[in-house]
Order: structure tokens, then C-alpha cells, then sequence
């Protein structure tokens, strides 16, 4: 391992190698990355990998369309196949309020180049005859959101870094981060010293305590989420179903069923010992009542697997990404309460903008910790799970 490096990124996920590989495209050439365990131990290696540019608020859908970009070309752009498959989002609406704020949100969308649309729910049931539509009013669809498949996205990434000159440390767990004078000067590892003067906490739901280590009380906790899969079945639905807390899609061409649930009853954490938790058999239950309820036909099909990751909640559930200005040099990309891995692309690109060139080519200044401060939250309407 390195005794000195320009960059050190806490976090080998996605967040931190796409900060990273970046950061050495941008010609920095002493980047460092310490992995608490092996690379996918985290979220990144737990997600159900969905990739979506629908959401409620305009920064919001900026940067899933950045990143929707990347990803839908990645083999054109860096020449490894991600297994990017569209499909869409079909988002089911029970509710005149959600309708209503949903036809506000495809407004915004459509405002912003992204494809999103109504359907009415005659269009519903002869497009996705597999749903039950009782209660439906109508649902959202956007054909280019989909799902990738997250191992291959780390595989290219930790490919591509290692290339570029990244040195990734794996099994190497960040105890503290010393400074003086107001600035950072070196970070301490259970393999040794770092001395650097930039740090940036990717660490998903470990950043509250890595912000600990500088002084921040970073609102970021994490939740337990969870999923199952399903053995292969024949391939019959081409989308992401979602009803807001409950989701499912079908893999190709395994034809494997994922879906999972949001359980309001599971609490946040301060702090957690461990990025893998436990799963639960009350998930199971809840997951499986719902599923056969919005598509029965999905009654006899057996549950082969069941995991659990951490969300890592903000009271807004937005994404901190950027600097602190009473600690120049540290920088934090986390906090995303859901939709961190599909972010991961445009956050890593942006990150380092700002590290490199003080600027961002997406104006991200409304992401910064001290919003919360100031009390200038920005809810995001559109979360699942």
C-alpha cells in the first residue's frame, strides 16, 4: 500500500471507483482506494440494480439522465458489456394524489428529454395482461429505464482503475483521519498511513462513521432492504412492476423473478457493525402476500434465494455529494436512500469536476451537507422500496 496519495477514497462500490477512475481521466495520478472488505461488500454488491430517470424532482432527473446515458452506452464507451436491459418502469398509481403528482413529474421529465408517459389502465391490461389492475388509476412508464447487472459494473470499474493507475486497496479497513490546521493531512488504515490532503467518504453505510472521523454528525443512517429471487420461470414480462414500496422484474434471459419491499417498521441505525444483515422471514411474508396480489400469476413459483443490504437514509432521502467548506479537501458521495447505484456514474463524474476543477457541469451545490443546517431539505418524491 501506498504511504502517499493525491486522493483517498473510502468506499470500493461503485461511488467510489467511478470517483476514482475519473479522477485519474482527469489526470490525477495518485488516487487511492481502501475497501473495508473485497469489492462488492457493500450496497453495490446487494442492489437489485435497477437504473431509472424517473423521479419527481429536476435535479433529481438530471442526474439519472447523466448517468442513464452512461450506462445505456457503456460497451460503446469503455468497451465492457454491463448487461443494460430496458424494459421500462411501470409505475402503478392507486391514488388521485399520487396521479396528480406523478402527471407533474412526467411534465418535469418530458421537460428534461426523458421519454416518460401515462397509461391509462385499458392500455395497462392489454399491454401487461400479468397485472392485476384492481384499484389502478392509471401508471408511468419510461422505456429506457431497466436494470444492469451490478457485478459486471464492478468488474469494469475495478478494471478500468486498475489501468488508469488506481491502486485498490482491498481488506483494508480506514480508522481514522488525522488534521491540523483546519485541513486533512493524512488518513490511518488497519495496514498503515496514508499521508494525503483530499479524502473522500464513499462509504456507504459506514459514511455517518467515517464523517465522525473529521467531526461531521452526518445525518445518514442506515435501513435494512431487502430481496428475494425466484427460480427461472419462462420469460413473460419485460418491465419493472412497481407499486412504490413493492417491486419485481424478470431477468433475461435467466428468467429469474427479483422483487423486494419497503417495510416502514424497519428502523434506522446510528451505526452498523456489519454492510450484510440479516434477513428476515417477515419480509418474506410481506413480499410474497403483495406479489401474488398485483400479479397472480406468480402464485406457484418458488423463492430460491433471500438478502438483505442497507439503504442509507437522509431525512430528505437525497444524496450528499460534494465538498465541506470548513474542511477543505473532504468530500462525501453518500447518503443516496436508494438510488445510489444508478446515480453511480454521473456522481463519480461530477465529484471529480469538483475536486480537479472547483466546478461542476451539473449544478450540485443544493446536494451539500450544510443543507441541513440551513433547513433546505429537498424531498425526492420518486423512491421505491
Amino acid at each position: 500500500m501506498k504511504n502517499k496519495a493525491d486522493v483517498v477514497i473510502v468506499g470500493g462500490g461503485i461511488h467510489g471507483q467511478a470517483t476514482a477512475f475519473n479522477l485519474a481521466q482527469k489526470g490525477v495520478k495518485n488516487v487511492v482506494i481502501c475497501e473495508h472488505k473485497y469489492i462488492g461488500y457493500g450496497a453495490t454488491g446487494r442492489c437489485a440494480a435497477g437504473v431509472r430517470e424517473q423521479f419527481g424532482l429536476p435535479l433529481t432527473i438530471q442526474l439519472a439522465k447523466a448517468s442513464m446515458d452512461v450506462t445505456a452506452n457503456f460497451k460503446e464507451l469503455y468497451g465492457y458489456d454491463i448487461e443494460y436491459t430496458p424494459g421500462g418502469y411501470l409505475w402503478l398509481l392507486y391514488d388521485h394524489r399520487d396521479l396528480e403528482l406523478w402527471r407533474r413529474n412526467i411534465q418535469i421529465q418530458n421537460s428534461l428529454d426523458v421519454k416518460s408517459f401515462l397509461l391509462r389502465v385499458e392500455e395497462i391490461r392489454e399491454r401487461y395482461p400479468y397485472v392485476n389492475v384492481n384499484g389502478v388509476l392509471a401508471a408511468t412508464m419510461n422505456p429506457r429505464d431497466g436494470y444492469v447487472n451490478p457485478f459486471k459494473v464492478l468488474y469494469a470499474y475495478t478494471e478500468m482503475c486498475r489501468h488508469a493507475g488506481v491502486e485498490i486497496n482491498t481488506y483494508t479497513t480506514v480508522t481514522d483521519i488525522k488534521t491540523k490546521g483546519g485541513k486533512i493531512i493524512s488518513v490511518l488504515t488497519d495496514k498503515g498511513e496514508i499521508e494525503t490532503n483530499t479524502v473522500v467518504n464513499c462509504a456507504g453505510g459506514f459514511a455517518r462513521r467515517v464523517g465522525k472521523m473529521v467531526g461531521l454528525d452526518l445525518p445518514v443512517k442506515p435501513q435494512r432492504h431487502e430481496m428475494i429471487v425466484t427460480e427461472p420461470v419462462e420469460l413473460f414480462f419485460p418491465c419493472m412492476v412497481i407499486t412504490g414500496p413493492w417491486y419485481a422484474f424478470q431477468t433475461k434471459p435467466h428468467g429469474s423473478i427479483l422483487m423486494g419491499i419497503s417495510l416502514p417498521e424497519e428502523p434506522l441505525f446510528d451505526d452498523v457493525d456489519s454492510l450484510q444483515p440479516q434477513s428476515t422471514w417477515h419480509f418474506l411474508e410481506k413480499v410474497l402476500k403483495v406479489a401474488v396480489e398485483i400479479m397472480p400469476v406468480l402464485r406457484n413459483v418458488a423463492v430460491i434465494r433471500q438478502w438483505a443490504g442497507w439503504y442509507e437514509m437522509t431525512p430528505d432521502a437525497q444524496q450528499i455529494l460534494g465538498g465541506v467548506p470548513e474542511l477543505p479537501g473532504y468530500y462525501m458521495s453518500c447518503g443516496y436512500s436508494g438510488h445510489g447505484f444508478q446515480l453511480g456514474h454521473i456522481a463519480g463524474k461530477l465529484l471529480a469536476e469538483l475536486i480537479v476543477d472547483s466546478e461542476t457541469s451539473i449544478d450540485i451545490s443544493k446536494c451539500d451537507y450544510g443543507r441541513f443546517v440551513r433547513g433546505e431539505l429537498m424531498p425526492e418524491p420518486g423512491v421505491i422500496g
